[in-house]
C-alpha cells in the first residue's frame, strides 16, 4: 500500500540562505532582531519560532501570565543570556546560553525574564505554549525601561553584568 503524498506539507527547513537572511534582517532592524516562525498562525497550541539577536537588542524583562507557560530556547549560533527575576527585579536566575556549553533551557514564562544577545548573529529556536497573545503593559516589568526609551541601552548593558541576587531595577542599584 502506498503513502498518498498529495497532502504531504513540505519541512520547515532552516538552512544556510535562510539562517542569512533571518541575521541580515536582524541587523537592517531598527529593534536588533527578527524572527522566523515555523507555527502556521498565532492560533496555534505550540508556537515555534527561530530568533535572530543582535548585541544591541534586548528582550526587555516581561512574563506571559497564565497556568503552564513553560518556553524552550535552544541556542543554535552565538551566544545568549538569559535572566529571571522576582517581582522587585531581583535577579534569582542567570543563564548563559553558548555553543560550547549550554545549550537548551526549559523555564516557567509566567515569571520575569529577559534575553540579552551576547554576540553578532546569535540565533535561537524558541518553543513555547500557544496561542500568542498580544502583551499588555503588565506583561511588562514597570522596574525596567521600555525597548527603544530613555534608559534602555544603559538597562541592557546593567543586564549583561548582573549577577544571581543583583537588583536590576530602574533607579535601584
Amino acid at each position: 500500500m502506498g503513502v498518498c503524498l498529495e497532502n504531504l506539507k513540505m519541512s520547515k527547513i532552516l538552512d544556510g540562505t535562510r539562517k542569512q537572511a533571518l541575521i541580515d534582517n536582524a541587523r537592517a532592524a531598527a529593534r536588533g532582531r527578527a524572527h522566523d516562525c515555523l507555527h502556521p498562525d498565532a492560533s496555534d497550541p505550540v508556537q515555534r519560532m527561530v530568533m535572530a539577536l543582535e548585541p544591541e537588542t534586548c528582550v526587555t524583562p516581561h512574563r506571559h501570565p497564565g497556568e503552564d507557560r513553560w518556553e524552550l530556547l535552544t541556542l543554535l549560533e552565538g551566544r545568549l543570556l538569559l535572566l529571571r527575576f522576582d517581582d522587585r527585579g531581583v535577579v534569582r536566575e542567570r543563564i548563559e546560553l553558548t555553543t560550547h556549553g549550554t545549550r537548551l533551557v526549559e523555564f516557567d514564562g509566567a515569571g520575569w525574564h529577559a534575553l540579552v544577545s551576547e554576540r553578532p548573529g546569535t540565533l535561537v529556536l524558541e518553543v513555547k505554549r500557544g496561542p500568542w497573545r498580544p502583551p499588555g503593559d503588565a506583561d511588562f516589568a514597570a522596574w525596567a525601561p521600555r525597548e527603544g526609551a530613555p534608559g534602555a541601552a544603559a538597562f541592557r548593558e546593567r543586564l549583561r553584568k548582573a549577577q544571581v541576587g543583583d537588583c536590576v531595577a530602574s533607579g535601584r542599584g
